[in-house]
């Protein structure tokens, strides 16, 4: 079950994840889903998923789901140059 909640940083409708720690975290111990910051929009997370409250709501109704984070950093192209 993913019920919403009222964050005293984030806000209305957030939302905790629980991570498969047997996949990469990237550093990471944790994530919340909670909207954009209305005072300075695009800069309310230091890497938190942020959707839109109807999006949010509809997470916490379905009971959740899964989410798959991948790293931003791109991955290297195998080197098919041999020395």
């Amino acid at each position: 079950e993913a019920p919403a909640f009222m964050h005293p940083h984030t806000g209305p409708l957030s939302l905790c994840t629980h991570p498969a720690y047997c996949k990469g975290m990237f550093a990471r111990i944790g994530f919340l889903i909670h909207g954009d910051s209305k005072k300075r929009p695009g800069e309310a997370s230091n890497g938190c998923i942020i959707l839109p409250a109807e999006d949010r709501r509809a997470i916490s109704d379905a009971g959740g789901g899964t989410v798959t984070v991948v790293s931003g950093e791109p991955r290297a192209e195998p080197s098919t140059h041999k020395p």
